[in-house]
């Protein structure tokens, strides 16, 4: 099955939306209306697939979201990324004082400042006030999350998985509810999240054709994403093992072609971090200590307790500014993956949606052990990178909130390019077992539930 999306026409859909937001109202009405249009043309021209409806209704939940969404609601960081944007703005986008930019903007990398700068300018050009004209960055959030639905549908398919697995499975990511969160951020998570499963997606391309044109892309990859945020090159891990494999299988270790592609893309990770590179020579850390977070300080709690308390498990949110703090950093994955560090309303669905996440995460760590088991992909060297990036992620994450004692760090969007990952080694376990038909029926049942008290949680709440 081929999606009738791809990257290009999503991104003009999206840079049209956000000029259509900043000068007209009923955003969500036009853009849901473009995309029936498209399915209907589509329909008409007999190139519809299941694929395209679960993937068109992701993207108008997504949107409906987005759209709805007001000033500094639902955000990570907004002034430190509002920040960002107006220093581009105010010089001209040009790094003018570099010791000043670095220490009015927490660090981060400039591309993604650069790109906020760019849409809050044509904002103002529209006679939008600062804040406002900020806001409309979400859009290109709402791409990049979009833009994730198309790679994921891309990389599932380099997989021989059985069409209706693949259809949960595929169904499955596109409607977690983080991905809906990330699609309003106006802060870089959604976009080097993007990158990173480009990066994910690419990678095994590389491995399975081994030619030098995906090796320049990786390497392009990697120096947006190490440029957007530094968490961006976590992915490292991953196409190292792949290239560790590619070079054992290779029956001339010293092949001009394979070790001229390892230095492309060992490049492009150096060339990424280049702003890292920077940072230490001027001696600024790479990850500053929070700001004003003292309501979210976990250094009264033990490391047992923050690993092995799970007596909050029957509080339903975290939600840090109201004082809801949850210190059980697995609880805290569970409860940011579906609500963000906030209350939403509707409690019973909140509820239905909380204990199938839970579910769902049991599920995760079960199917975790059919990668020792079963091959993923063309041989086990996919299973063996796929192994090093969970363990490369969640050390990175540990780290992380053991060094900064604070609920933000125990955050889910710290580990969600972990989200396509767990995709498919769940898929690719239950299409090992050949299921009966009950359990398909269970599965499709299961993931309408899960999707529906999604919906109405964020109807009722946005």
């Amino acid at each position: 099955m081929k999606l009738a999306f791809n990257l290009k026409g999503m991104f003009l859909f999206s840079l049209f939306l956000m000029f259509w937001h900043m000068l007209l109202s009923g955003v969500f009405i036009c853009g849901s209306s473009l995309i029936l249009g498209y399915m209907g043309y589509c329909y008409y021209l007999k190139k519809v697939n299941i694929c395209d409806i679960l993937f068109s209704s992701s993207v108008i939940i997504n949107l409906w979201y987005v759209s709805n969404l007001s000033i500094n609601i639902h955000q990570y960081d907004y002034f430190n990324f509002f920040m960002h944007a107006m220093y581009f703005v105010d010089h001209d986008f040009f790094v003018k004082n570099p010791i000043y930019y670095l220490s009015s903007v927490y660090f981060q990398p400039p591309l993604w400042g650069l790109i906020a700068g760019i849409v809050t300018k044509i904002g103002v050009i529209f006679s939008l006030t600062n804040e406002y004209a900020f806001d409309h960055v979400r859009y290109i959030s709402f791409f990049a999350i979009s833009g994730t639905g198309i790679l994921g549908w891309r990389f599932f398919n380099l997989f021989n998985l059985s069409k209706k697995i693949l259809l949960w499975g595929y169904g499955m990511f596109l409607f977690m509810p983080i991905h809906t969160i990330m699609a309003g951020l106006n802060n870089n998570d959604s976009f080097v999240y993007f990158l990173m499963v480009a990066i994910l997606y690419k990678g095994y391309q590389w491995y399975i054709d081994n030619n030098k044109r995906d090796a320049f892309i990786i390497a392009g990859l990697f120096v947006l994403a190490g440029m957007t945020k530094f968490s961006g090159l976590m992915m490292m891990a991953y196409i190292g093992i792949l290239g560790l494999a590619l070079l054992i299988e290779s029956k001339n270790k010293l092949s001009y072609k394979l070790w001229s592609e390892f230095f492309i893309i060992g490049m492009g990770g150096v060339i990424g971090f280049l702003w890292g590179w920077l940072l230490l020579y001027i001696g600024f850390a790479l990850v500053p200590p929070p700001n004003n977070v003292s309501f979210q300080f976990m250094g009264d709690y033990s490391i047992f307790e923050r690993l092995l308390d799970f007596s909050n498990i029957n509080v339903l949110f975290a939600d840090v500014r109201n004082g809801i703090i949850e210190p059980n950093v697995w609880l805290s994955l569970i409860k940011t993956s579906i609500f963000g560090e906030w209350s939403w309303n509707n409690i019973y669905f909140s509820y239905l949606l909380y204990l199938s996440a839970i579910l769902i995460s049991l599920v995760c760590i079960w199917c975790f052990g059919g990668v020792f088991k079963y091959q993923l992909g063309k041989d086990f060297g996919l299973n063996l990178a796929i192994i090093v990036l969970v363990f490369v992620v969640f050390m990175s994450w540990a780290m992380f909130w053991i060094e900064y004692p604070y609920f933000c760090s125990t955050e889910f969007r710290y580990v969600v390019v972990l989200v396509p990952v767990a995709c498919l080694w769940v898929m690719n376990y239950l299409n090992q077992k050949k299921l009966p038909m009950w359990v398909n029926y269970t599965l499709a049942i299961f993931c309408c539930v899960f999707v529906m008290a999604k919906i109405i949680v964020y109807l009722s709440t946005i």
